[in-house]
């Protein structure tokens, strides 16, 4: 027997898969319906659109970086055509001492631990018992 709702998990699937550009969509659809018999259309429905959608477009995820205008890692750091010859020591930056927040840190230590994170874009910082 057809079900409608049949064509709808095949449709939503391969549209997902069209927008995110990704395959693993097909494996998400046919766990969450647990509808195993439905592996072989939203299998091949995936695949059409994925590989349709990869000639068309940039996928969503693609399209939100550059609209906020974040740059592709590999051009802005690794310097582009010469990217797969870097590893991550030729990029990254170490950072030889993060500061932690406990119970005994004074207001003004913290002051200068927001000032440190502010200057290397830190966005989180430890807070731990104790240093030890």
């Amino acid at each position: 027997m057809v079900y409608p709702g049949n064509y709808a998990v095949v449709g939503a699937a391969a549209t997902a898969a069209a927008a995110t550009h990704t395959i693993s969509v097909a494996v998400i659809a046919i766990e969450l319906t647990g509808q195993p018999h439905l592996f072989l259309p939203i299998g091949l429905a995936v695949c059409a659109a994925f590989l349709l959608a990869r000639e068309l477009g940039p996928s969503v995820f693609d399209f939100f970086r550059r609209v906020a205008k974040i740059p592709e890692y590999a051009s802005a750091t690794c310097g582009g055509e010469d990217a797969d010859s870097k590893v991550a020591g030729d990029v990254a930056q170490p950072v030889t001492e993060v500061p932690c927040v406990t119970s005994n840190t004074t207001v003004a230590a913290i002051q200068e631990i927001l000032e440190w994170g502010r200057a290397m874009h830190a966005v989180h910082y430890p807070v731990v018992d104790n240093l030890t």
